[in-house]
């Protein structure tokens, strides 16, 4: 049902599939279909591409956010993970 694009690390070869079938999947990528969808519906390229950045600007403002936001209690660590009060005990 997915499909993962990337490697497993950054630098991945990914020497385990072949170049056909990354590019069989890259044209099932759900977002790709929707752009190609989009520009065959008479919607044009630069609004396609405007929407498309202003998601990536939104993504890079949270990063920016999370990365400038205090560093977490590290006793905090196991809060709220898990659903059982008497789990959570344990990690106390």
């Amino acid at each position: 049902m997915t499909y993962r694009m990337a490697g497993h690390f950054v630098g991945d070869p990914q020497h385990y599939r072949s170049k056909e079938e990354f590019a069989a999947w890259h044209d099932k990528d759900p977002i790709e279909r929707l752009k190609r969808h989009l520009l065959q519906s008479g919607i044009a390229a630069t609004e396609v591409d405007s929407a498309g950045e202003n998601v990536r600007q939104e993504v890079q403002r949270a990063v920016d956010r999370a990365r400038a936001a205090p560093r977490p209690n590290p006793a905090d660590v196991l809060a709220e993970v898990y659903s059982a009060q008497w789990l959570n005990a344990i990690a106390d």
